[in-house]
């Protein structure tokens, strides 16, 4: 016969299983919530990336589809379609490259229309678009402060150009800093800026036409800078 001591430290030992029995069980469900979790979160980011692409497909196409009118203007509602397709990647996915691209090759068209205060309000709008790639977004503002140089609006072009830090744009901008500078009728500083801009181009091996004609007309003699060749097999 069971005494109420042995009784007693049963029931002890049976809570002590339980209790012991739950924290297995919380160790074994945490690892797998957070794999569940991961799993939805994939799935749905999964969903949204294919949607977004589909969507920008629909940008493509009918950026491929722009006619040309007898003015050699795109034809008003391909142009229509055109905007409207790009309206709508920025409206449902705004936190993806195809929003800003879409906006990029908006501000394209409308530039090759000379449709100035419209393309610079388009690049506005697209390097305040959340987060992106930082390459294209910096290339969204090498494009912003060309349209705004074109305008005259010197200040804001300036502005535009600090947000240009990348290494890969770097010649573009110093380009563009002594073109603003000519414009200002600061030669001196033209100087500065057309010469970084071609030791960059130089240490790529990019000869750049137009900017060394700027550079000889400021009195600047560059040296030519000859581009890569493929290495010839002298072997055979």
């Amino acid at each position: 016969m069971i005494s109420n001591r042995q009784t007693r430290s049963l029931d002890t030992l049976d809570n002590g299983n339980s209790r012991m029995l739950k924290i297995l069980l919380v160790l074994l469900l945490i690892p797998l919530l957070a794999w569940l979790g991961k799993w939805l979160w994939d799935g749905q980011a999964q969903q949204e990336r294919v949607a977004a692409a589909q969507s920008y497909a629909v940008v493509s196409k009918a950026q491929d589809a722009l006619g040309k009118s007898e003015t050699g203007q795109p034809a008003q509602a391909d142009e229509s379609r055109f905007q409207q397709a790009v309206s709508e990647v920025v409206k449902n996915h705004p936190e993806t490259s195809y929003a800003l691209f879409g906006l990029m090759q908006q501000a394209s068209q409308l530039a090759q229309g000379g449709k100035w205060p419209e393309a610079e309000k388009t690049l506005t709008q697209a390097v305040a678009l959340p987060d992106q790639d930082t390459g294209l977004r910096q290339l969204a503002y090498l494009r912003l402060a060309r349209i705004q140089w074109q305008q005259g609006k010197l200040q804001p072009a300036k502005v535009s150009l600090n947000q240009v830090t990348l290494p890969a744009f770097a010649a573009s901008r110093d380009e563009l800093k002594g073109d603003i500078a000519v414009q200002e009728n600061q030669p001196a500083a033209a100087r500065t800026a057309y010469q970084a801009a071609w030791n960059q181009l130089a240490a790529r091996h990019e000869p750049r036409g137009t900017l060394k004609i700027k550079m000889e007309s400021l009195g600047m003699m560059p040296a030519d800078i000859l581009p890569l060749t493929p290495v010839s097999d002298t072997a055979s």
